[in-house]
């Protein structure tokens, strides 16, 4: 007996039947242009993905003080420029010059300047540890200064412990809250890490780098404090295309009303993000 025959006679009808469906949409597939399979080797467009190439890096202030030095001159002892620096022997001398211990809200402290940095030693308590940390940066410039603290991770923390230039004396910026450390807000919290909660605006091209499955930051910048392009954007090639747009701006036309109006909207944009 064939093969054939030891199927039942509908199941061959209903065989038949498929394989004649099956027919059909291989034919309307090779003659209908919409339903083509693309060629072998190609890629739809939209599967297409651009490819972003690295941002330009912005100047540094250094580089506009050949062509505007007097500006420069002036914004070097600002609060913008000053607005965040490493600690400096001289600089922070006022504050260290001379080995200090005094007690501010139930925490006794010491300050000192030793192996060319300022170290802080705080205690909560008479069962609590002495603990020890080394500050970095400054962040800030009057009317006051805040030190700024590595704790591992690329992780730097604002501390609580803040020196007023103008008392020469130190204090605690939290005043009487005596914030504990289990809490976000405490200096050691995530409510005062620099590299989120400060360094966005008291840096000059400055990048996160937040990696959120090790929790650390591989943080970058182009200089410390508010520098020019932090607040002027200017491009890479600013030197040498400003003296070309600047020939082509002296061409008598006067301001109209209009263009201050452009000008106060781009300068509230420029300094209300920080200053708002």
């Amino acid at each position: 007996m064939s093969l054939f025959r030891r199927f039942h006679p509908r199941l061959l009808v209903r065989s038949s039947f498929t394989l004649g469906v099956l027919g059909t949409i291989i034919m309307l597939a090779a003659v209908t242009p919409g339903c083509r399979k693309a060629p072998v080797g190609t890629v739809p467009q939209t599967k297409v993905a651009a490819v972003k190439s690295p941002p330009a890096p912005v100047p540094a202030s250094t580089d506009c003080k050949s062509c505007h030095e007097e500006i420069f001159k002036t914004w070097s002892t600002s609060h913008h420029a000053l607005a965040n620096r490493p600690v400096d022997a001289q600089a922070d001398a006022d504050a260290f010059g001379t080995p200090q211990e005094f007690s501010a809200h139930g925490i006794d402290y010491r300050v000192e300047w030793k192996d060319g940095k300022p170290h802080f030693t705080e205690k909560r308590g008479p069962n609590s540890p002495v603990e020890t940390y080394i500050a970095e940066y400054v962040l800030g410039h009057t009317p006051l200064r805040q030190y700024v603290v590595p704790v591992g991770g690329g992780r730097f923390q604002a501390a609580e412990l803040t020196w007023d230039p103008h008392k020469k004396e130190w204090f605690n910026v939290f005043g009487d809250e005596r914030r504990q450390p289990s809490e976000w807000g405490h200096w050691r919290g995530r409510g005062m890490n620099w590299n989120s909660m400060c360094a966005h605006c008291h840096m000059t091209g400055y990048d996160k780098n937040y990696d959120p499955v090790t929790d650390t930051y591989a943080t970058t910048w182009r200089e410390h404090g508010v520098g020019c392009a932090q607040c002027h954007a200017m491009p890479a090639d600013h030197a040498v295309t400003a003296p070309l747009k600047q020939k082509a701006n002296r061409s008598g036309v006067t301001p109209t009303p209009a263009d201050f109006a452009a000008r106060r909207q781009q300068a509230q944009e420029t300094c209300a993000p920080c200053h708002a």
